[in-house]
């Protein structure tokens, strides 16, 4: 019975992440139409379903024999379907198969589909925001989320915070500190985590943050006052704390 559990978050979990990286591949090419079943069995590639190992296998086969280009964007494909899976282990763990369970999930998911998108086009666009604000609405009236009051403080926090962030530096330093898109985004996630949880998000974005830019920097990958997008740091903080905050407070207790 577990394994069969198992098995099934595994195929659940990969065809969704299947399914995330066709809806970002085709929000970053802007083909914002139906997803067609031909392109999302492009890319599920059927043996995989029988050989699942020799298929990982064949796949990083293909990886080895592409250009740079390619083989990083394959890379990123696999990576998002990976953290997919392991994502729904996670969220079944601590939450089974409850409402609670569901609304954490399409949160985290909806995330990693927006990180991907910033990643390759620096923009995190506004219908992304408004669907993530339309299901937190909904987790809140199904009891499946923080209560209202919580959500409003955790919008303004995560808001609010970065808001301050944009304007000091534009003040100060005469350029952006934070894109508007990372501000919606922190306002938007902080109606689902509450002050606490979007406020720890935020810490650990910036510490993920310095030192994936500080590794960067030493193999100058990127150069210093290069703009980068941030969403995906903020993204990674925020199911992190969604995920393990209670877990990490009850060390320091």
């Amino acid at each position: 019975m577990i394994v069969l559990r198992i098995l099934g978050i595994y195929i659940l979990g990969w065809v969704l992440g299947i399914y995330a990286n066709v809806i970002s591949e085709q929000e970053i090419k802007g083909e914002r139409h139906t997803l067609p079943p031909s392109l999302i069995l492009r890319r599920i590639y059927l043996l995989w379903i029988l050989k699942p190992i020799q298929g990982i296998k064949n796949r990083f086969h293909r990886i080895s024999n592409r250009n740079l280009r390619q083989n990083k964007t394959e890379a990123l494909y696999i990576l998002v379907e990976i953290i997919i899976i392991i994502s729904l282990n996670f969220v079944y763990i601590r939450y089974g198969s409850t409402g609670k369970g569901l609304g954490a999930f399409l949160f985290i998911y909806l995330l990693i589909i927006i990180s991907v998108i910033d990643l390759h086009t620096m923009l995190i666009p506004n219908r992304f925001i408004l669907i993530l604000g339309g299901f937190h609405g909904l987790f809140i009236v199904f009891g499946w989320s923080i209560s209202w009051s919580q959500a409003l403080l955790g919008a303004l926090f995560g808001g609010g915070v970065l808001l301050g962030i944009r304007y000091f530096s534009l003040l100060l330093l005469k350029k952006e500190g934070m894109g508007m898109g990372d501000i919606k985004l922190a306002f938007i996630c902080g109606l689902y985590l509450g002050p606490s949880k979007i406020m720890f998000g935020m810490l650990l974005a910036t510490y993920i943050s310095g030192f994936i830019l500080l590794v960067l920097l030493i193999m100058k990958k990127v150069k210093r006052n290069q703009y980068i997008p941030y969403g995906p740091f903020l993204a990674g903080g925020f199911i992190l704390s969604l995920l393990f905050y209670e877990d990490i407070m009850k060390i320091f207790q």
